[in-house]
Order: structure tokens, then sequence, then C-alpha cells
């Protein structure tokens, strides 16, 4: 079961950076959702919007709970990418990465 949170926040952290909400995450989580139905895997994937992720000047963000893997910048067209490469093939979509197990890859 793979659990994917996206940040649904509408109130940023970061103040004059935006927050997840204005960007488009409701959509990226319907993106989600409905890629996973029509790959017939929605009984392996609990999608869910979360409160803030706080990384308002790197979002819409997605956290993937299974591994702790945190991505920025998500659009509805990384999903793909994501569930197949990520939660298919084991390997997180480098080019997305702001976190990895509690590890901030920014610094």
């Amino acid at each position: 079961m793979w659990y994917i949170l996206v940040c649904n926040s509408v109130n940023p952290k970061l103040k004059g950076v935006g927050c997840c909400s204005e960007r488009g995450s409701e959509e990226l989580i319907q993106a989600f959702r409905d890629f996973v139905a029509q790959e017939k895997q929605d009984a392996h994937f609990t999608i869910k919007p979360t409160p803030c992720l706080s990384n308002c000047g790197k979002g819409i963000s997605v956290r993937m709970l299974d591994d702790m893997v945190l991505y920025g910048q998500v659009a509805p067209s990384d999903v793909p990418e994501i569930v197949t490469r990520h939660c298919y093939n084991g390997e997180p979509v480098k080019r997305l990465i702001i976190e990895t197990g509690g590890k901030s890859l920014l610094e």
C-alpha cells in the first residue's frame, strides 16, 4: 500500500510565495486518483490532501510516506512518472526530490 500526501495548504508559511492550493493542488490530487484508477491500482494507494508540508517555495509538495521522500514543484504531468518509477519500480524521480528520509537535499 502506498500513502501519498499532497500539500493542499491555503496558508503559506513563507509570505509572498503562494501556497499549494493556489498552485493547483486539487488538480494534482485528482490526477493521482485518476491515474491509479486508470491503472486499476486504486486499492493499493491512499492519496490524501494534507496541511502545509513547509515547502511553500517548492510547492506543490508531495510526501511519499512509505519511504519519506518529499517531492517539490510537482505537476499533474509528473504523476505517471512518479507512480510508475517510484511506486512500481522503486526508483524515486530525482529531478523532483527535495528531501529523502527526513534529510533535505537542498542544503
